[in-house]
């Protein structure tokens, strides 16, 4: 099973080129505590909201800083049902 097939909404995303403060802002929008980074429509990553603080804050990282500094790589994008 696919995650789309249980999703009913798009998800949050953002551009590896995009910043820190951009990808906490889609965050706080959505209502969510990660998002999927994006290049077309392959996942490349995920950004959470504690590597914004573990990984840029406590890094006293500007909020301009590109996401792609602090992404999670190898995200796992296939749900498995059993």
């Amino acid at each position: 099973m696919l995650i789309q097939h249980l999703m009913n909404t798009p998800p949050a995303t953002v551009l590896p080129t995009e910043s820190l403060q951009d990808a906490a802002r889609h965050m706080a929008d959505a209502g969510v505590g990660a998002v999927p980074v994006v290049d077309g429509d392959t996942v490349i990553g995920i950004v959470t909201d504690r590597d914004l603080v573990v990984r840029a804050t406590a890094r006293k990282l500007p909020p301009r800083t590109r996401v792609e500094t602090i992404v999670s790589s190898s995200p796992a994008t296939r749900v498995g049902v059993a």
